[in-house]
């Protein structure tokens, strides 16, 4: 998170690699870089972790729920996490 974030990024994901990456290149090409972001796994898909952290070299938060959670309750924990009111 920057100093100065007022928007947060939550990423309830459950499945699709692929497109989880584009995702976060996408948050990550933002003009202005006052932003945070979440991406609270739900899934079974292996490497979620790993893709989180080479794509967004250390700057978007991965969370790894205990269990599924299902969709509405994992859309809910980024709103937990979110450190700002956007």
């Amino acid at each position: 998170m920057t100093e100065a974030s007022v928007v947060t990024f939550g990423i309830p994901f459950y499945a699709g690699a692929v497109y989880l990456e584009r995702t976060l290149r996408s948050i990550l090409a933002q003009d202005d870089d006052r932003w945070q972001a979440y991406v609270c796994d739900d899934g079974s898909e292996p490497g979620i972790a790993e893709l989180v952290a080479s794509v967004g070299g250390g700057r978007i938060r991965y969370s790894k729920n205990p269990g599924n959670i299902g969709m509405a309750a994992n859309f809910n924990r980024c709103l937990e996490l979110a450190e700002t009111d956007l």
